[in-house]
């Protein structure tokens, strides 16, 4: 994370740094799903053993809704966890309602209001502001307290070759060498 001039790499509690940080994953997300943005944000409690716990049970749940529904294949996620214990952060449900999310994720309380692609990095910013997000303790930035979930996305396999007539390597082993007269 490039930071200000004083800070290098990056300070989470520098204003200018955690602006900069949060054009910059503002900027990741539109390129990566920008459609039907939301803000969002937890009502929890959580220390940070618990958000260790909760990162594993997000992240098992959005990959069992994955795989039995494809719509869910698109959604993102990303959250930081807060001072107070409460995660916030923006989610790109693209396919999927609002209800659908919400339902998913009940057993934590969840709010979600829409946000523009132009105010993207300012609903980022006010999840990471300083002071608002729970303080990482030295552990490399924002890695200690964030929840990525990126949309899923398939990779081309090649078709398999189908045996065609044999190559000129294997041609040339089967004509033996014509026999000298001497």
């Amino acid at each position: 994370m490039r930071g200000c001039r004083r800070h290098q790499p990056g300070h989470p509690h520098c204003p200018i740094c955690v602006q900069r940080y949060s054009r910059r994953i503002a900027r990741s997300i539109l390129v990566t799903n920008p459609r039907r943005l939301l803000a969002i944000t937890f009502d929890t409690a959580l220390s940070r053993e618990q958000f260790q716990s909760w990162r594993t049970a997000a992240r098992n749940l959005v990959d069992h809704k994955r795989r039995e529904c494809r719509w869910w294949r698109a959604v993102s996620v990303q959250v930081w966890l807060g001072a107070d214990g409460r995660l916030r952060g923006v989610v790109s449900l693209d396919a999927i309602t609002e209800e659908e999310f919400e339902e998913a994720f009940r057993q934590w309380p969840v709010r979600l209001s829409e946000i523009e692609a132009a105010d993207l990095d300012h609903a980022v910013y006010a999840a990471i502001a300083p002071g608002v997000v729970a303080s990482a303790d030295g552990q490399g930035g924002y890695q200690a307290v964030r929840f990525t979930l990126k949309p899923q996305t398939t990779t081309a396999r090649p078709k398999p070759e189908e045996p065609t007539a044999p190559s000129r390597v294997s041609t040339s082993l089967l004509i033996e060498p014509m026999p000298i007269l001497i």
